[in-house]
């Protein structure tokens, strides 16, 4: 799957690479010129690297990256100093210093979490899963194809969710599961086309001809091929116009249409060397040897043939060179890992004594509630059974009051009546006197 890593190695620099600035790198420089030492000139910085990058110029990126970070980190500016760490690993990622990259992009990482700038996350994500990819750690890519996706889809970035597809399609690929690999492109250039990604859709039908081509069907891959150039073309993106190159001379040379693959072998060869990707270079002197060879042209066979042999010896030095450092880097994630292990496990044990005091506070303010509604309810009764009290007392001293003055009333009869009796009646002298005579 050599062809498919080295379509990754192109597909990378397309990443989540729009820019708010022209794409145009002498607009950038000149925008550059007037900006003030603020948010802004780091973001022109940035994407100047990143321009510098898809144009094949790795040293220019980096430098405006160093730049940037320089500038990002004197203004406090987290996001630019992600998105300058993360320009850095790219530069990094071309030359195929892998541990220096996935250095840099976990760095980026951890600053575009720290200011939640989802885009940035998504693409750090995503080059973490090419570098690992890229070293044939399928599950280590799969898992960070996978943590981009989730995290895009959730933030609704939909060029990030493309770009994850096709990745995770890479792996289907990879393992040679071509059905569910063109399931994942399909996804991916639906949403890339409706978004009008011209990017993620040259690389959907790049990597779509990547499975046409593995399956055998050589016209159906080519087409593909070709309008993945197109676009690239259209985008002036010189890596992947050499790698499309190179496939499409290598389809033509499988067809025999030895002109054709003449044509695309050294278009492709041209641009590898411009842009010094040696990986790239070193495959088209394959293939055209293996062309010169089909045309019995012997001589120019055997000097395409040495010229592969160098440029594979130099990367194998580059290799080993890599290896060593990969080592080194390996031992440096381990204890970080280690690290980053116990402070997940601080985490928990804090957030362990964080729950069970919330839950103790709970019980007691549920306990509190409980007695604030049993006194409530006891102060309720109270206060209803105090006015019905105060009712009747006020009820029995109205009655008394009504009895009492009917008393008075009564007490007022009796008088008068008595007075009127002693009126009628004679007196006790007149009654004697009278008793008296009648003897």
């Amino acid at each position: 799957m050599q062809v498919l890593k080295i379509a990754v190695l192109t597909q990378f620099l397309f990443i989540l690479s729009q820019s708010v600035w022209s794409n145009k790198i002498d607009s950038l420089k000149s925008v550059l010129k007037s900006a003030k030492e603020n948010t802004v000139k780091v973001d022109v910085l940035i994407n100047l690297s990143k321009e510098q990058n898809e144009q094949g110029d790795y040293s220019g990126s980096r430098k405006y990256a160093g730049k940037a970070l320089v500038l990002a980190n004197k203004l406090a500016y987290k996001k630019g100093v992600g998105q300058a760490h993360n320009e850095i690993g790219n530069g990094y990622y071309s030359k195929g210093e892998y541990p220096e990259a996935l250095k840099s992009y976990f760095t980026a990482l951890e600053y575009f979490k720290e200011v939640n700038f989802n885009r940035g996350t998504v693409r750090a994500l995503l080059n973490i899963g090419n570098v690992y990819y890229y070293q044939n750690d399928i599950k280590s890519a799969l898992k960070y194809y996978e943590l981009a996706y989730e995290k895009a889809k959730s933030s609704r970035i939909k060029d990030g969710e493309s770009s994850a597809l096709q990745n995770i399609g890479n792996i289907y690929t990879y393992e040679e599961n071509y059905q569910k690999a063109l399931q994942y492109y399909s996804k991916s250039l639906e949403i890339a086309r409706a978004i009008g990604d011209e990017k993620g859709m040259a690389y959907c039908y790049q990597n779509m001809g990547i499975v046409y081509e593995s399956g055998g069907k050589a016209d159906t891959a080519l087409n593909f091929y070709r309008m993945s150039l197109a676009l690239k073309e259209k985008l002036n993106h010189k890596h992947g116009i050499a790698f499309s190159s190179n496939a499409i001379g290598n389809v033509c040379l499988y067809l025999k249409k030895y002109d054709d693959a003449a044509y695309y072998l050294k278009k492709g060869l041209e641009i590898s060397k411009e842009i010094g990707e040696k990986e790239l270079i070193k495959n088209a002197y394959a293939s055209l040897a293996k062309l010169s060879t089909s045309r019995n042209d012997w001589k120019e066979a055997y000097g395409y043939q040495e010229l592969y042999a160098k440029y594979k010896d130099s990367l194998v030095n580059s290799e080993s060179s890599q290896k060593i450092a990969e080592i080194v880097f390996k031992k440096e994630i381990a204890l970080k890992n280690a690290k980053h292990q116990r402070e997940i496990e601080q985490n928990r044990a804090e957030k362990k004594r964080q729950k069970l005091v919330l839950i103790i506070f709970v019980i007691i303010a549920i306990a509190v509630l409980i007695i604030a509604l049993i006194v409530g309810r006891a102060l309720m009764i109270a206060r209803k059974q105090k006015k019905m009290i105060e009712e009747q007392k006020t009820e029995i001293e109205h009655q008394k009051k009504a009895v009492e003055a009917k008393q008075v009333e009564i007490l007022d009869s009796i008088k008068y009546a008595r007075r009127i009796q002693k009126a009628l009646m004679p007196v006790d002298s007149f009654v004697e006197k009278t008793i008296n005579r009648l003897k």
